[in-house]
Parts: structure tokens; sequence; C-alpha cells
């Protein structure tokens, strides 16, 4: 995405594996190696904005996931990958189990970073109130600077 003359930033955007057997632990495991593959080939020094249903409870709040075992696949591809997760990283926001997720990274001269994290569930609703999706929105606002 060109956000200036000269600033470009990769984005991103993914639906993971749901589930919480022990199949569906290691097929999300291995999407998510996948993904960070493909991240070190196309985006090496890139910036990054990555953003999507996760399907990873970090928190350990869903019944048929592991909280532990999803924080570490979530861990993992972070460092792997170089990005920082917006919500437990850069704002400091006290939500980290929610399975969608935004992330990003620094690179190519170009900063960003997330000034806001929130879910305005209030904003997202039919003319008869009832939320228009099974996940409350996730608004994250992210400001950049080129060095």
């Amino acid at each position: 995405m060109t956000l200036a003359a000269g600033a470009e930033v990769d984005v991103y955007t993914l639906h993971a594996e749901a589930g919480g057997t022990a199949t569906d632990q290691a097929l999300q495991a291995d999407d998510f190696d996948q993904l960070a593959d493909f991240i070190e080939a196309h985006s090496a020094g890139r910036p990054i904005i990555l953003g999507g249903d996760t399907n990873l409870h970090t928190a350990g709040d869903h019944p048929d996931s592991s909280g532990a075992a999803d924080g570490q696949i979530w861990q993992a591809f972070l460092a792997r990958t170089g990005l920082v997760d917006t919500c437990t990283v850069a704002v400091g926001c006290t939500s980290p189990g929610s399975i969608d997720k935004v992330a990003v990274r620094n690179g190519g001269g170009i900063t960003l970073e997330a000034t806001s994290h929130a879910f305005p569930r209030a904003r997202f609703k039919d003319a008869a109130g009832d939320d228009l999706s099974d996940h409350p929105p996730l608004v994250v606002e992210i400001a950049w600077r080129k060095a």
C-alpha cells in the first residue's frame, strides 16, 4: 500500500485455522509458519501491517482451545517476523485474548505506531440493533512517519 510518494507498507490480512484439537493446533502452527515463510520471502526489510482473525485464543478464554499453545504459536510468529502486537505491546490494552489481532513492523525507513486499539461494538449494528458479525469490530489507528 502506498502511503505517500516513496512510502510503502506491505499489508497482510488473514483468517487462520479454527479449532482446539491437537490436529487443529498443529495446523495453526503450520499455517503461521507458512505465513512467516512468505513474509520473510516477500517483505524482508519492509514495513508491515497485518490484521485479521487469528483464531488464536491467547488468553485461554475459549473452551475449545489451549491458551498456552495458542499463545506460543502467536509469540513464535511475532518473534520470527519482527511484528509487534498492537494490543499487548504497542497500546497496552487489557484484552490480549481477542482472536482478532493487528500487528505492525517498522522497516524501509517507515515507522509505524499504533495510537489506539478499540472494539467499538456500538457503531457496528444493524437497524434492529443486532451485531453485524460474530466478532466485535477491531479498529486500530496507526500513525506513520518516514525517516
